[in-house]
């Protein structure tokens, strides 16, 4: 019988998206690179998703639809936020 993996978080987007550290070895280096593109895709992606989210349920009469819409758009403005209050390069 096989044991069953558990997964952290962190785990889970280390597997997804790889390592986008610096080490500053030319290899590891050019593999963060590589893995910031990954990482450029899936967060336009999970935007795009909230996006869409938000227009779908947009003036619907659904409690379930304003609470989608609520926290899609607090997803949002949350990666917002901490974008330009820890700087941007």
């Amino acid at each position: 019988m096989t044991e069953e993996k558990t997964y952290t978080k962190e785990d889970l987007l280390d597997l997804l998206i790889g390592h986008t550290s610096f080490w500053g070895e030319t290899n590891y280096d050019d593999e963060s690179l590589a893995n910031l593109d990954v990482l450029d895709m899936v967060s336009t992606n999970i935007s795009v998703r909230l996006y869409q989210l938000s227009k779908e349920t947009k003036d619907r009469p659904e409690g379930s639809a304003a609470e989608l819409k609520h926290r899609a758009w607090r997803l949002l403005t949350r990666c917002s936020i901490h974008f330009w209050k820890h700087g941007h390069g």
